[in-house]
């Protein structure tokens, strides 16, 4: 989904969804725009970890050979499972569930 500022540059900053041209969320100072922004960064980036630690080999070269998803079949259904389950929740509660779930792949 793509996004789109719409702001009068003095206590208004709104983040909309270029899809449907919906407010997403409403600030009402820019740094507080900028802070959302690099907490939902931080957790997609956290997603994507957890998706590697659970899909791993899938994707990667080892050994000069491209593993296929079958080859870890099962950890690439895991993830998508897990991810299916919080999709549902309130930001709060989805970015809680992601940290749990990377402490818990890497302890």
């Amino acid at each position: 989904m793509g996004r789109k500022i719409i702001t009068n540059n003095e206590n208004k900053w709104e983040l909309c969804s270029t899809v449907n041209d919906k407010v997403i969320a409403t600030f009402t100072t820019e740094r507080d725009l900028k802070k959302a922004i690099a907490i939902e960064l931080i957790y997609e980036g956290k997603l994507k970890a957890i998706e590697e630690l659970m899909s791993y080999p899938y994707g990667w070269v080892v050994n000069d050979e491209m593993t296929l998803i079958n080859q870890n079949k099962k950890g690439v259904r895991s993830y998508y499972d897990w991810y299916k389950s919080i999709t549902n929740l309130n930001d709060e509660e989805t970015n809680e569930a992601i940290d749990s779930k990377l402490q818990e792949l890497l302890s």
